[in-house]
């Protein structure tokens, strides 16, 4: 037998007359583990104090691992950190490590990419060379950086975009492909030190 739960909250600063309808069955199992998650989703929904502790927003490292070289790199400093690390790649890269989860999506073009967006909260940092993704990031109030160790911000994602699409035109056009610069060693040294600058911010404002 199904019942209806009704959960009227009322008389809270920014939320008023908020109405939930949980189905519930009348089994004592279910409905306490719903209970569970009500009171959790409406303590986020209207920040309510947790019983005096402090709230613990964690955030995340996402890497598009489409031609990073930084991976392991990332991986590294992410453990320093303690923060947990996300590699989505697809079916024709092979990746393993016992610290990150990696996630394997099909060949289907711009599936890496969905995924990413999906799955990045505000104040993730998404490790990405990919500027129409980290456009989609941005806008989700994620942050980006490239690796290089680019900050990709609102600053400077339009100009990034702008050439991304003069790039494509010449090849396209006149077939003209840019030849990609050597990585150098100065690359790695400031990725790093400017994903430990993002992360050191972020968790000041966490």
């Amino acid at each position: 037998m199904i019942m209806c739960l009704l959960l009227k909250i009322k008389e809270f600063t920014q939320f008023r007359n908020i109405t939930f309808f949980i189905p519930l069955k009348q089994d004592n199992g279910l409905i306490a583990s719903f209970s569970c998650f009500i009171y959790a989703t409406l303590s986020d929904i209207i920040n309510i104090p947790n019983r005096g502790k402090a709230k613990v927003i964690e955030m995340k490292i996402i890497i598009d691992a489409d031609g990073c070289p930084v991976v392991e790199l990332t991986i590294k400093i992410a453990k320093e950190y303690k923060i947990g690390v996300t590699i989505v790649k697809n079916y024709a890269h092979e990746i393993y490590d016992d610290y990150a989860t990696v996630i394997t999506v099909d060949l289907a073009p711009d599936s890496v990419d969905y995924y990413i967006v999906n799955i990045t909260e505000k104040n993730d940092i998404v490790v990405t060379q990919d500027y129409g993704l980290a456009a989609m990031v941005l806008s989700k109030l994620g942050i980006c950086i490239n690796q290089n160790g680019l900050i990709i911000s609102n600053d400077n994602i339009d100009e990034l975009l702008r050439r991304r699409h003069f790039h494509s035109e010449l090849r396209r056009k006149h077939k003209y492909y840019t030849k990609a610069k050597k990585r150098e060693s100065d690359n790695n040294i400031e990725f790093e030190r400017n994903l430990r600058t993002l992360i050191e911010k972020n968790m000041k404002m966490l």
